[in-house]
């Protein structure tokens, strides 16, 4: 039985945390590289804008960063969001990090969803849809390195990436549409909400596509301590200004706001089990509950979380957790073919 672990990063700063950004960083570049000696095969960087607490804008330039210094961690985009970006212009970003890396990036690729962020970049809400498809589209002919047309002009997009065609494209999204559109184009799908994997399933078989299975994830915070209760008092004003901000944002977009509207108060946010804050030994049970298909998502800076208060919890993880297991260093989005 194997396990995959990863880390993420998406550089909130809480505006009660004694850290700054630059902190934040320089932590998260230390860390890549000492992770990567422990067996951990996969980081991944988010992308929100206009966040009042300094939400990671650009991942690719700080996947850049951990590129090089890094010799073999997977570097996943978790998620960018295509319709801010010039498909042109962002297909040369990531054949360049593809060749920095020496073909070690893959992609998790999303519509967005809140309203502000597509007033601050001047996008209507209603084109996501057509933006995707052809940002993937025009994305997949800019890697052949050749001369297409776009927008009604011939393009060719120089230098070509390591990877073969360009890096893997995995679509993540919240709806049944969202599902389908990710069957129909991309190579892998990354829910939001479970239960539209189902939909992604269904819409591959219906197109006679092979469907892929993507590596299910443990919790959504893991923390490890010997005193998860004392742990767990310095480590929830953070959690509960992660939730807060993600609970802003669903409501602002008219989504389903239970999951994260469910917790109110810290005691309430334990108890939904979104933030596991597990000794050694149950970090192990849960990893081995997880089976071959499992994922542990390391989030060792959430929130603006301190690097004295994040370390600890990464040394018991490598002292007394992973030699219990058996880690596949692959990415954490390596699939199985149904």
């Amino acid at each position: 039985m194997k396990n995959r672990v990863f880390l993420k990063y998406d550089f909130r700063c809480a505006p009660f945390s004694p850290v700054t950004h630059s902190d934040l960083y320089a932590c998260a570049l230390e860390q890549v590289q000492w992770a990567e000696k422990q067996g951990v095969g996969t980081v991944m960087v988010c992308e929100h804008h206009g966040a009042d607490d300094g939400y990671c804008p650009s991942p690719l330039v700080t996947l850049s960063a951990m590129a090089a210094v890094t010799q073999s961690m997977r570097l996943v985009t978790s998620v960018i969001i295509l319709p801010f970006h010039d498909p042109l212009r962002l297909a040369e970003d990531i054949a360049v990090l593809d060749i920095i890396s020496g073909g070690r990036v893959e992609l998790v690729l999303a519509a967005g969803y809140i309203p502000s962020e597509f007033d601050m970049f001047d996008v209507p809400l209603s084109k996501r849809p057509s933006l995707v498809e052809e940002s993937i589209q025009a994305m997949r002919q800019a890697w052949s390195g050749e001369v297409f047309e776009f927008r009604g002009r011939s393009v060719r997009v120089t230098p070509k990436p390591v990877q073969s065609n360009g890096p893997k494209i995995i679509l993540g999204g919240s709806s049944a549409a969202a599902a389908k559109r990710a069957a129909r184009i991309a190579d892998g799908y990354m829910p939001a909400v479970p239960e539209t994997f189902m939909d992604y399933i269904e819409e591959s078989h219906r197109l006679e596509k092979t469907a892929l299975i993507l590596r299910a994830q443990g919790p959504l915070f893991l923390y490890v301590s010997e005193d998860p209760d004392k742990a767990w008092a310095e480590i929830a004003p953070y959690a509960m200004h992660e939730t807060g901000c993600y609970g802003r944002w669903a409501q602002e977009a008219g989504m389903d706001n239970s999951y994260y509207a469910a917790a109110d108060n810290a005691d309430a946010l334990r108890e939904t089990g979104m933030y596991s804050i597990l000794t050694p030994d149950q970090c192990v049970e849960m990893a081995k509950g997880l089976g071959d298909l499992g994922a542990i998502a390391l989030h060792p800076l959430m929130g603006g979380m301190p690097p004295e208060l994040s370390w600890p919890s990464l040394q018991l993880f490598a002292d007394k957790v992973l030699p219990k297991l058996e880690i596949d260093r692959d990415s954490v989005f390596a699939v199985d073919r149904l």
